[in-house]
């Protein structure tokens, strides 16, 4: 199972908690007529339902977040997948009350954060440490030092290294997206940059590093 798949399912399944409770609730209140087994019959049919609807939502959203996202630098990517749950919750759910409004809130807010987080936690960064040669590793390093951003001059002076061969370095990492250069002429670590770094810097298992040359030779 792919991550975004396997993350947008455990989302749904979280983000379905309140919606469930509020269907319980509502059908409690509204479908308890008697006989007793009325409800007994109807309520948890309705809680299903809304739980099972939350589950396959939640994957289908979490493929989606991972196919065009994944552990992306803007955290907005997130929240706009929420919105989403949300816009098809209010559509495809038809509870009556003003409550459900906010248990749909509620839950969308889990789902987004959920995804997010999960996604993150769960991103394999083994791919991008083969892919990388050594200069663009201490240039992660370094950087992951940096969490504002460092100009080129700056993180070459600290790395001992030529202005020229260092922009060829961090090029690669901008392919990779990796890294960035903003508006101030500064370069920094993306999201990913920083999972990648992290895990470059703290386990000792990471494979070894490429031996290639990154720029032209000083």
């Amino acid at each position: 199972m792919e991550l975004g798949l396997k993350v947008g399912v455990v989302g749904g399944a979280l983000s379905g908690l309140p919606l469930s409770i509020y269907a319980w609730w509502w059908a409690s209140a509204n479908v308890w007529r008697p006989p007793p087994s009325a409800f007994i019959g109807l309520a948890p049919l309705i809680v299903a339902l809304v739980y099972g609807l939350s589950v396959v939502l939640g994957g289908l959203l979490g493929s989606l977040y991972g196919r065009l996202f994944g552990p992306a630098e803007n955290k907005a990517k997130a929240f706009g997948v929420a919105l989403l749950y949300l816009a098809a919750f209010e559509l495809l759910v038809r509870l009556p009350g003003g409550l459900v409004h906010v248990a749909v809130a509620a839950s969308s807010a889990i789902f987004g954060a959920a995804v997010y987080l999960l996604y993150v936690r769960g991103f394999d960064p083994r791919p991008y440490l083969e892919e990388l040669g050594e200069e663009e590793l201490m240039a992660l390093r370094a950087l992951l030092r940096r969490p504002k951003g460092v100009k080129l001059r700056e993180l070459a002076s600290e790395l001992a290294v030529r202005p020229e061969r260092l922009h060829y370095t961090l090029a690669r990492l901008e392919e990779l997206r990796l890294a960035l250069l903003d508006l101030d002429k500064r370069y920094r670590l993306t999201e990913v940059g920083r999972i990648v770094a992290s895990r470059a810097s703290s386990s000792r298992h990471a494979p070894p590093p490429r031996a290639r040359s990154v720029g032209p030779s000083p």
